[in-house]
């Protein structure tokens, strides 16, 4: 086993045939930006626990010709979730090293966060050297808002941390929450998953008394369950020490590493690390 290899399981396994329970099938968009299919992974009541798409991504120097296979994911409302690469492959830097672990965490950071500077720049023209300069140049930005430039892409490798950043957070976002909708619509949901559901796919709000109720379902073993509460958590402005703690027992009693993962990236985003989840890294399971 190599640490260098620690990050290409993000996916568990890059066949779709290998999702074990699940039935995998491609939605259908149009006019959005990432050259692969999008696919949903699907339950076996038929509704969405998550998204996918595989997109081929060049790395390293400009220089050089090293593109990778690389899988991107999204919870069904369109937040991040991480990402996966092929056994034996791995992003490059601009000096052809390969990312170490950190590296890759530090990425998974990135991703996980909406309002990112990186955002505001446009390397879109520029190669992976002329991107490394811009990206430390303060006159580099284009958001007249921005004051301080926050450096959290992976030294090295600012032109791959820009180009998946903008595939994450881009038109894509859009169709799988339109997808979503669609899908419980035409497979009705009942009891408190129907009206969660509804509750987030028509961007109501709710108090804390609702949550109260929420977090004390038998519901907490779905990905589909707890990503929708997350959801309208995000959608009502709602955080306290209860539901962070509840969230965590979710965490801890659950073997879906999506399902760990999508709370691991909510908590993280609210500074909310305890031992548990401060250990825990997206895919970090090591390759044979």
């Amino acid at each position: 086993m190599k640490t260098k290899y620690l990050y290409t399981i993000i996916a568990l396994l890059m066949s779709v045939n290998a999702i074990s329970g699940t039935i995998v099938k491609e939605v259908s968009v149009n006019n959005i930006s990432i050259d692969g299919k999008l696919f949903a992974v699907y339950n076996n009541n038929k509704l969405p626990e998550y998204y996918y798409t595989d997109v081929e991504q060049k790395t390293g120097s400009s220089k050089l010709d090293i593109k990778v296979q690389l899988r991107i994911y999204w919870d069904i409302w369109g937040n991040y979730l991480k990402l996966g690469l092929k056994p034996n492959e791995n992003l490059v830097k601009i000096n052809n090293e390969i990312f170490t672990a950190k590296d890759y965490e530090k990425l998974h950071i990135l991703l996980n966060d909406p309002k990112a500077g990186i955002k505001y720049y446009k390397f879109d023209q520029y190669s992976a050297e002329k991107s490394e300069q811009q990206y430390y140049n303060i006159d580099a930005i284009s958001g007249a808002t921005v004051v301080d430039a926050s450096y959290d892409c992976v030294k090295g490798a600012v032109k791959n941390c820009y180009t998946i950043y903008k595939l994450v957070h881009g038109d894509v976002v859009a169709a799988i929450v339109q997808n979503t909708k669609a899908s419980f619509k035409n497979n009705q949901t009942s009891g408190i998953l129907n009206e969660l559901i509804s509750k987030v796919a028509n961007n109501q709000k709710a108090n804390a008394s609702y949550f109260d109720i929420i977090t004390g379902s038998q519901n907490n073993n779905s990905v589909t369950y707890v990503s929708s509460v997350i959801e309208l958590a995000r959608k009502s402005h709602f955080s306290n020490k209860e539901f962070y703690t509840w969230l965590e027992s979710c965490f801890n009693d659950t073997n879906n590493n999506e399902q760990k993962t999508i709370i691991y990236n909510y908590l993280v985003q609210n500074n909310y690390k305890t031992k548990a989840i401060r250990s825990f890294l997206p895919g970090n399971e090591l390759l044979q």
